[in-house]
């Protein structure tokens, strides 16, 4: 590899890192939340089941508000954009405010993917 290359490279982190700390957050592409979505709504059925069925999760009022339980998650992985810490690959008790509800969520980031654990409204 051309060391001119690997020093510009190491210096432009190095920026970075000056400017923005060393826990820069996640930014998620769109087919990473595409798949964020996908794991809670369509792969794993027992996730939906676990987030949504629950009646001590207050979901409900959310998912008739936004129509789907699709689009809760996408909201809830939209608002994790940007927030959670490059420095974990894991997260707990995340709170995100979705039309008004205080959501609390849970996971990890898997490959560049968020799979929630659990939600619920706080």
């Amino acid at each position: 590899m051309n060391s001119e290359i690997v020093t510009w490279a190491s210096n432009k982190i190095s920026d970075i890192i000056a400017r923005f700390g060393s826990s820069t957050v996640w930014q998620f592409s769109q087919d990473a939340i595409n798949k964020s979505v996908d794991y809670v709504t369509k792969i794993d059925p027992n996730k939906t089941m676990h987030i949504f069925d629950k009646t001590e999760h207050n979901l409900i009022p959310l998912v008739e508000q936004l129509g789907s339980k699709e689009n809760v998650v996408r909201s809830i992985v939209n608002a994790l954009n940007g927030v959670l810490p490059l420095t974990s690959s894991s997260f707990r008790d995340v709170i995100v405010i979705i039309s008004g509800y205080s959501i609390n969520v849970s996971g990890e980031i898997i490959d560049g993917v968020i799979r929630i654990g659990t939600m619920y409204v706080k």
